[in-house]
Parts: C-alpha cells; sequence; structure tokens
C-alpha cells in the first residue's frame, strides 16, 4: 500500500524549505532534527538551569499525540 505523502513548506526564521512528509508533524521533525539536540536533563542541568530562572514546560499526552500525527 502507497504512503500518502505531501510537500509542505517548513519555516523557520528566514528560512523556507520544501519536505514531502506524510503529515505537518512528520515535515517539521525532519527539519528539527538538523536543528535541536533532546538529550535527558541530568540533575547538574536540572540544577543549573532552575538556578537561571528556567521553568519546566509540561505537556500533555494529547497535544504530544497530536504532534506527532496520531
Amino acid at each position: 500500500m502507497a504512503v500518502n505523502q505531501r510537500i509542505y513548506v517548513v519555516t523557520q526564521g528566514e528560512s523556507r524549505r520544501l519536505v514531502r512528509a506524510t503529515n505537518p508533524a512528520v515535515a517539521r521533525s525532519h527539519v528539527a532534527k538538523s536543528t535541536i539536540l533532546v538529550d535527558v536533563a541530568n540533575p547538574d542541568d536540572t540544577f543549573e538551569l532552575a538556578l537561571a530562572g528556567v521553568k519546566v514546560e509540561e505537556t500533555s499526552a494529547a497535544t504530544a499525540q497530536k504532534e506527532i500525527g496520531e
């Protein structure tokens, strides 16, 4: 069975890219992989960032499922 794909315009700042993907979240993720690094925070990271005033941002399961296209 063929997977339906579209071409999406992904805009990041002044940059615009054309990405063929199955949904917008996959297109955004493809671009983000080249610009965003995600790691599990260790205790030192948490301590240092909290001291700098960085707040923990909460996500919801519904938001996460929508983001990945489920």
